[in-house]
C-alpha cells in the first residue's frame, strides 16, 4: 500500500496553480523519494521552460528507479522509472556515443513493457511512450540495432511501433485515441514502400510486433534483472545531457 503522504504530494504537485507555485512545491518536496513525484515535477518543469529543474528530477525519479528491484515495486513506480527514462532520452539532447545511448533506450524499453505487462491496455501512456520511444527518437536505426543486438530478429521497427500506436488506443478512457490514425497511416507507408509477402493486413502486422516484443522484453529482461545495481545507477549517471 502507497504512503498517503506521497499519494497526497503527487496530488499537489499535479494540482500546482502555476510555476511559481510549482516551485514552492518542489522546494518542500522536490527531494521526496518516489520516481512519479520526479516524473511530475520534470514535466511541468519541462512544460514552463525550466529545463535545468526538469532534467534534475528526472534523472533522479531514473536513479531512484534503477536503484530498487523491480522485482519489489510497484507497477506505477515501474511505470514512473520508465517515463522518467523516457522523457530524459526524448526531451535532451544526449552527448554520449551510440552504444550508451542504445543500453540507456534499452534500460526505458524495459522499464515500460515491464508495466505494459502488469497493466496489459490500462498502461495506454506505457504503450504510447513506447511507440514513440522508436518512432520519434533519433531514428529509426536506433530501434533496429536493439532488436538485432539483442534477438536474432531482422526486421525494422515499425510492426513494434505500429503495434503499440494500436494499443495505446484502445482504451474509452485513453488519451490517446487519435493514434489509431497515425497506426494506419504507418502501416500504409509501410505496405507501400516494401514488398511483404506475408503480411497481408495490419493484424498481421500486429501479431509480427506483438510476438517481436515479447522476444525483445524477454532478451532484456535477462539482461537486467540480474544486472548489479551499481551498473544500473552507473548508466543514469554517466549520461551527459544537454539543456
Amino acid at each position: 500500500m502507497e504512503n498517503k503522504g506521497i499519494t497526497a504530494i503527487r496530488i499537489e504537485i499535479s494540482n500546482h496553480k502555476d510555476y511559481f507555485n510549482l516551485i514552492q512545491i518542489y522546494n518542500q518536496h522536490g527531494f521526496t523519494e518516489d520516481p512519479f513525484c520526479c516524473l511530475l515535477f520534470g514535466v511541468y518543469f519541462f512544460k514552463y521552460n525550466d529545463k535545468e529543474r526538469a532534467l534534475s528530477s528526472l534523472r533522479r525519479g531514473a536513479y531512484m528507479g534503477v536503484t530498487n528491484s523491480s522485482t519489489f515495486m510497484s507497477t506505477t513506480t515501474i511505470d514512473a522509472t520508465g517515463q522518467c527514462l523516457f522523457n530524459l532520452i526524448t526531451r535532451f539532447k544526449l552527448s554520449n556515443d551510440d552504444e550508451v545511448i542504445i543500453e540507456l533506450t534499452e534500460l526505458c524499453y524495459y522499464y515500460l513493457s515491464s508495466c505494459i505487462n502488469s497493466m496489459g491496455l490500462s498502461a495506454f501512456d506505457s504503450y504510447n511512450s513506447r511507440a514513440e520511444l522508436f518512432h520519434g527518437h533519433r531514428s529509426w536505426a536506433l530501434g533496429y540495432k536493439i532488436i538485432s543486438k539483442n534477438t536474432d530478429i531482422k526486421h525494422t521497427c515499425e510492426p513494434l511501433i505500429i503495434h503499440d500506436y494500436i494499443k495505446s488506443s484502445l482504451k474509452p478512457n485513453s488519451p490517446h485515441i487519435n493514434n489509431e490514425s497515425i497506426a494506419i497511416n504507418l502501416f500504409k507507408e509501410y505496405m507501400f514502400e516494401s514488398n511483404h509477402e506475408n503480411i497481408s493486413s495490419i493484424d498481421d502486422l500486429l501479431f509480427d510486433g506483438e510476438i517481436t516484443h515479447k522476444i525483445l522484453f524477454e532478451a532484456l529482461e535477462e539482461k537486467y534483472i540480474y544486472e548489479p545495481i551499481d551498473n544500473l545507477k552507473e548508466k543514469i549517471t554517466s549520461i551527459n545531457f544537454e539543456i
